[in-house]
């Protein structure tokens, strides 16, 4: 299962892998709250969760503005 993962990425090598593992990683799918189990990435096309992502800054909220920033940046590359 990884392997195919790691070639598409053109892991083929331990440092590449390694250095692959430092990046900053968030998950693909929400764990929490009204859209468990969605994936975040779907709020590019969903106002809804988009609104819910923007909730502003709470204790203990950081994940969502995190995600938050991710997908902005995701919307504003071509």
């Amino acid at each position: 299962m990884l392997r195919p993962l790691a070639e598409k990425r053109g892991l083929d090598t331990w440092e590449k892998i390694v250095n692959f593992t430092k990046d900053e990683w968030f998950p693909s799918r929400l764990s929490f709250g009204k859209f468990k189990g969605r994936l975040y990435q779907e709020a590019r096309e969903d106002a809804e969760l988009w609104s819910w992502l923007r909730i502003p800054e709470k204790p203990g909220f950081r994940v969502r503005s995190a995600l938050k920033a991710k997908i902005s940046s995701a919307k504003q590359t071509p």
